[in-house]
C-alpha cells in the first residue's frame, strides 16, 4: 500500500513515507522532504506523491526505540516530541481499491498524538490529476484541526 504523511508546521511543511512494519502497523520512513511554507501547492504534492511511492513493506525498525523517536524527530528538524504538536497539523494519506485517501487529524498533543476521525476524510481516484490532487490536499488540510 502506497502511504505517507504531511505535516504543517508554521513555516514549512515536512512530508515522509509512511511503510507498513512486519506487525502490520504504519512507521515513518524515508524520504524526509521539507517544503518552505511558500511553496507551490503543486510541488507539495508532487512530493507527496514521491513519498508515497518510496513506501514499502515488512519494514523490521523498532519504533519503541529512544534512537528511532529521537532519528525521527531530526528528520523533521524538530529538538524534541513536544515541538511535533505545537500548532502543528497532520495529514495522513494512502492509496487503496484505486482511491487516493486523505485522513485530516485532531491535534490532541503530545499525550494524546494525532487522531484521524473517518468523517474527515477525502478520497479522490488514484488517476486524479496533479491539481485535482492539490484541491483535495488543501481540502484536507482545511479540516485538520
Amino acid at each position: 500500500m502506497r502511504r505517507a504523511a504531511i505535516f504543517k508546521f508554521a513555516d514549512r511543511y515536512v512530508i515522509h513515507s509512511d511503510s507498513t512494519s512486519v506487525d502490520g502497523f504504519g512507521i515513518a520512513t524515508d524520504p524526509y522532504i521539507t517544503i518552505s511554507q511558500g511553496s507551490a501547492m503543486e510541488d507539495i504534492a508532487r512530493s507527496l506523491l514521491f513519498a508515497m511511492d518510496a513506501s514499502k513493506t515488512n519494514v523490521t525498525i523498532d519504533v519503541r526505540s529512544k534512537d528511532f523517536l529521537k532519528e525521527h524527530l531530526k528528520l523533521m528538524g524538530l529538538k524534541n516530541r513536544n515541538e511535533l504538536y505545537k500548532d502543528t497539523i497532520c495529514c495522513s494519506v494512502y492509496e487503496k481499491d484505486n482511491k487516493i485517501v486523505l485522513m485530516p487529524s485532531n491535534n490532541m498533543g503530545p499525550t494524546g498524538g494525532f487522531t484521524y476521525p473517518p468523517e474527515k476524510r477525502v478520497e479522490i481516484a488514484s488517476t486524479a490529476s496533479t491539481e485535482e490532487i492539490c484541491t483535495a490536499l488543501v481540502e484536507a488540510l482545511s479540516r485538520c484541526e
